[in-house]
């Protein structure tokens, strides 16, 4: 199973007639020895990754905007060395030893006393772990889903908190839907009226960053929905001038979402443009930004023609 996984990661993101990387830096990730064996580890990662991961959207939607960003200019302007373009290369690998590391440290769970219990069921944040909240989720249709947040520090990424979901609606041990570790902060999960999973989260730092997790049921499968590579469409969709920098408000019992409005000249902590509302779908396993709506603050407003 493994070994078929690498093989189609290589050749989607490895082979010289399509590296995934654009233009001429394709060409030269393609066409160097050096270069080209960086990114077939890359991709070797990647499929490990997509094998252990409980979020393989998000993890390709990385890979896919990643490989955009390889092949923007240096700071100067200039296009990326080839020693650039390994560093890249090599932080890249270094993100997806994480999440196999983290997937590595999981634990199993036999019953839902295990799940609800104050053992930590990850290695990941393995200094001073400790459960915070754990509980249980009941839906009309007899969905029983069983969680637990954690708190505490890994060796790479410093103090953290994680999540960890599981099925319990059938008899036998309870089936791992999900887990994340790269929040700061996540708060309880939530079953939405049409029947998401839904965990809110945000990153550490002034960016404020989304780290939600969001499934949804199919054929009695809980599927992953990234919600990152919709932001990609973002930008030109605003007025010149005007951005969403920081995480957004969701809320996906109304497919929604908010978010202050920054002008270019503002600093990080002041949005002074006004907000902006966004509407959403799925498509796939992919968030879909469908509306947006931005409520700019009069003697900002662009100047109409």
């Amino acid at each position: 199973m493994l070994a078929s996984l690498i093989a189609a990661a290589l050749a989607v993101f490895a082979t010289p007639q399509d590296c995934s990387i654009a233009g001429e830096v394709g060409a030269r990730v393609c066409t160097t020895a050096s270069l080209k064996s960086h990114e077939i580890e890359l991709a070797a990662k990647e499929a490990r990754v997509l094998a252990v991961t409980a979020r393989p959207a998000t993890w390709r939607a990385r890979a896919a905007q990643f490989r955009k960003w390889l092949a923007q200019p240096d700071l100067d302007g200039k296009r990326p060395s080839d020693e650039i373009l390994i560093q890249r290369l090599q932080d890249q690998v270094l993100e997806l030893d994480k999440e196999i590391d983290r997937a590595r440290g999981l634990s199993p769970v036999p019953d839902e006393a295990t799940a609800l219990g104050s053992q930590c069921l990850a290695r990941w944040l393995h200094m001073g772990c400790r459960v915070t909240a754990s509980g249980i989720l009941r839906g009309e249709d007899g969905t029983r889903i069983v969680w637990q947040r954690q708190a505490g520090a890994s060796d790479v990424d410093g103090i953290g908190n994680g999540i960890l979901l599981w099925d319990a609606s059938k008899p036998g041990a309870p089936k791992l839907i999900g887990w994340s570790f790269e929040g700061v902060n996540y708060e309880a999960p939530i079953l939405t009226d049409d029947g998401k999973l839904w965990v809110p989260g945000s990153m550490a730092g002034s960016g404020g960053g989304n780290a939600d997790l969001l499934y949804v049921r199919r054929d009695g499968q809980w599927v992953e929905i990234e919600t990152t590579s919709w932001r990609d469409t973002l930008e030109d969709r605003l007025p010149k001038g005007f951005s969403a920098w920081q995480g957004i408000d969701y809320d996906f019992n109304g497919m929604g979402g908010r978010s202050p409005l920054w002008r270019d000249t503002d600093a990080n902590c002041c949005a002074s443009g006004g907000s902006l509302t966004l509407g959403f779908s799925i498509r796939g396993t992919s968030l879909i930004l469908d509306e947006v709506d931005p409520d700019i603050v009069d003697k900002w407003a662009p100047e109409k023609k």
